[in-house]
């Protein structure tokens, strides 16, 4: 199927989940499909927003007018019986084809199906390695700041701007554009926004969102029976906030936090809510090459959790704080790293 083919048929289905969701008694398996077909390609949720708009800007009339158009002839009425002179009825009944084929060809140029494929730009990639931080400004002015250890995927379309984070931490001071909203994927969890500044921070076990200035609307699969869903679960956060998702637990409460901490990672400064001794070794792995080792065969420290601030200029001092936060011991390996295990009760 070419490019062109595989556009309109993206478009029609849009237009018929936009009709199905529009009905009452919407069934949860069906709710399953249809969000599952949203994340299946970035051009679903645009096509659909696009038929959203599109839809909702038809036919709009004041109150007032309500009853006059319920009475009204429809245009599919009233076009078979114009007749015009000596018109025949066949040339009537063919009139009103052709307008029934101008009014649609109207409505798929307004929903983009004659626009042509929304065509990406080159997609971009940038990495960091260990102890690195690095800034970049994207074609619309948007600033993406890696962090150690790093690294994002860049592709822009002419009607939305997608963003993936690979692994590490990203913060985004994001340029508006309401007509071409950013969104930013880190594995399961997305992050949708205009234009603000946020920063986004992934680990194996976690994935955290801070907001230093705007809004952004954050997206995660719901936690069923223990089990990501296809259901999604999301919120908003604020200028001030952050919030948690956890393989293991969902999309956790927002956090009230400092603006000014977010990004505080660009000066090896780690702020932790909440968080396991697990994500904030595999920070201090992106910061220098020490040898760290988590020693829990039994997954002991699993659920311990701590909020403190570290300054990882100063790894010694770390080490010296990690046995007065979490119940372990830390000793020195023949390699000359640190084992670090459960403390013996």
């Amino acid at each position: 199927m070419n490019e062109s083919a595989t556009q309109n048929r993206i478009i029609d289905t849009a237009h018929l989940w936009r009709e199905r969701l529009s009905q009452p008694q919407l069934t949860a398996k069906e709710k399953r499909e249809f969000y599952a077909w949203l994340r299946a390609d970035h051009r679903h949720a645009q096509a659909y927003e696009r038929a959203e708009r599109l839809w909702g800007s038809l036919g709009t009339l004041q109150p007032e007018h309500y009853d006059s158009a319920l009475r009204e002839r429809s245009w599919r009425e009233k076009l078979p019986a114009l007749t015009w002179g000596a018109m025949s009825t066949q040339k009537a009944a063919g009139l009103a084809a052709a307008a029934v084929a101008v009014f649609t060809l109207g409505l798929l140029f307004l929903d983009g199906r004659f626009q042509g494929p929304s065509k990406p730009a080159e997609a971009l990639s940038f990495s960091t390695p260990v102890g690195v931080v690095e800034s970049h400004t994207l074609e619309d002015g948007t600033t993406v700041t890696l962090g150690p250890k790093s690294a994002v995927s860049v592709t822009f379309h002419e009607d939305s701007r997608d963003v993936t984070l690979i692994a590490g931490s990203a913060l985004f001071d994001v340029t508006a554009d309401s007509d071409r909203p950013l969104t930013v994927r880190a594995g399961v969890l997305s992050v949708r926004v205009v234009g603000t500044r946020f920063d986004v921070r992934r680990s194996s076990q976690v994935t955290r969102v801070a907001v230093a200035e705007g809004i952004v609307d954050v997206l995660f699969p719901t936690l069923i029976d223990g089990e990501l869903s296809e259901t999604l679960s999301g919120a908003r956060i604020e200028r001030g906030e952050q919030i948690a998702a956890r393989r293991a637990a969902g999309l956790q409460e927002t956090e009230q936090i400092r603006p000014e901490a977010v990004g505080a990672w660009r000066d090896n400064k780690l702020d932790y809510s909440k968080a396991t001794l697990a994500e904030l070794l595999e920070d201090v792995q992106r910061i220098s090459d020490a040898a760290w080792v988590l020693d829990d065969p039994e997954g002991l420290l699993d659920e311990q959790t701590f909020s403190a601030f570290f300054d990882a200029n100063d790894l010694e001092s770390l080490l010296t704080m990690l046995p007065a936060i979490l119940p372990v011991e830390i000793s020195g390996d023949t390699n000359g790293g640190m084992v670090i295990r459960p403390r013996d009760p």
